[in-house]
């Protein structure tokens, strides 16, 4: 062959062609050069052609030199099993017999039709519940098939594990030095109440709580009195603690964690039931409270803005009721102030000589006041002496009845039909 380049070859050399000598040439190497895996790093071939296949949790290697054959295989356990339901048609809800931890470990069926994970929700843990949005018609058989063992959960029993089960790294220990004046202190974990944590001060045991010695809140540990200067604070956590809080993620708490039968319907709210769980409940209807007066079970309250009444709403969810126009005061010079109180009812009275008269025609309402000289049954004085003239030169009065006219020093006075001067 007269394209291929044999100077150099030694045993295990490949012969690979070079684009440049357009010819064969004596290469070290193997027959891959690269081995690409979805999501991971390419994997580079040696020189020495040995590949090392490692096995991970769960998988088990197994070669055969005779055949060349690689066997990879699973480890876990299937134990795929099956609950079954017959529906009576009255119900969404079944309880399943093992607890899948999301709607994924599930394969649904009904009447032998595929059920998205969509289409329904995995509620509670003792026991889980399967549930779907509607009831299932009666005589439907409803399958759910548990994908694997993973499905299985246990829960540990309240006091049964031990010191000895627990890690050293479970147990911790602060240090602290008073100043005289700092009384609060950063914790390396978080304690969820003062009972958690055994509080040494200069070899004293301390009282746990807030109306004793210290309290606690997260990370901080509040004494209610600082520690001395140079006071020596040992603080011991008792049981499992955590170095951080775990926050809950956006829109992670819904219906289904909180283990709550069905998923209500418009306008209802949760309640505490008979059971100490929540439940459903739908209001029908509220108390209300007006100038000491209580309408129970009112269903609504209504507000007529053509009387005068507003409505508000400043903070959301808070309303304020008022109104566009109300007298409050009355101010009559000379006179004390009248304040309108919670009857709403101002009386007029019609003194000597005065008459008053009401109008109650609907858009039309008035209070008429009319004054009678003959109806005064009091003197007339003037506010001074020799000050005020009754009449005038250009106004005169026509003509004065009278009995008696007394000037001051005469006396004018009508006997018998005659002027009568002293």
């Amino acid at each position: 062959l007269s394209d291929i380049d044999e100077s150099g070859l030694q045993d295990g050399n490949l012969l690979k062609w070079d684009n440049v000598l357009t010819k064969f040439v004596p290469t070290e190497g193997t027959l891959l050069d690269t081995i690409k895996v979805l999501g991971q790093t390419d994997l580079t071939i040696p020189t020495s052609g040995d590949l090392e296949m490692v096995s991970g949790a769960g998988i088990q290697l197994t070669t055969d030199p005779s055949t060349g054959k690689l066997t990879i295989a699973s480890t876990t356990q299937a134990n795929l099993s099956v609950d079954t339901f017959t529906a009576d048609g009255s119900t969404k809800e079944f309880e399943l017999s093992r607890v899948p931890t999301q709607p994924v470990d599930v394969l649904v069926h009904v009447d032998s039709l595929y059920q998205a994970p969509l289409s329904y929700t995995i509620v509670g843990t003792s026991p889980a519940k399967l549930v779907f949005p509607e009831n299932i018609p009666v005589n439907l058989e409803v399958s759910v098939t548990f994908l694997n063992l993973d499905t299985i959960q246990t829960i540990v029993q309240d006091g049964s594990i031990t010191p000895a089960k627990l890690s050293s790294s479970t147990y911790y220990i602060d240090t602290f030095y008073g100043d005289g004046s700092t009384d609060i202190f950063t914790l390396s974990q978080i304690a969820s109440t003062p009972n958690q944590l055994l509080v040494i001060i200069d070899g004293l045991i301390q009282e746990p709580g807030a109306d004793n010695a210290y309290s606690v809140t997260g990370t901080q540990i509040t004494f209610t009195s600082p520690p001395a200067y140079n006071a020596l604070v040992k603080v011991r956590f008792l049981g499992a603690t955590f170095s951080t809080a775990s926050s809950i993620s956006p829109n992670a708490i819904g219906i289904p964690e909180m283990d709550i039968s069905g998923s209500g319907s418009s306008g209802q709210v949760l309640g505490l039931g008979s059971s100490g769980g929540l439940i459903w409940i739908s209001p029908a209807s509220a108390d209300f409270i007006y100038n000491n007066q209580t309408f129970t079970n009112a269903s609504s309250i209504e507000f007529d803005v053509s009387s005068g009444f507003t409505l508000s709403e400043g903070n959301p969810g808070e309303l304020t009721v008022g109104f566009t126009d109300y007298l409050t005061t009355i101010s009559v010079t000379g006179q004390p102030t009248i304040s309108i109180d919670s009857s709403r009812e101002l009386e007029l009275v019609a003194g000597p000589g005065v008459t008053l008269t009401t109008d109650n025609t609907v858009n039309n309402k008035k209070v008429t006041w009319a004054v009678s000289v003959g109806g005064i049954t009091e003197d007339i004085l003037p506010a001074s002496t020799s000050t005020y003239n009754l009449g005038s030169i250009s106004k005169v009065w026509d003509t004065i009845f009278a009995n008696t006219i007394d000037l001051g020093n005469i006396t004018l006075s009508e006997i018998s039909g005659a002027l009568s001067l002293p």
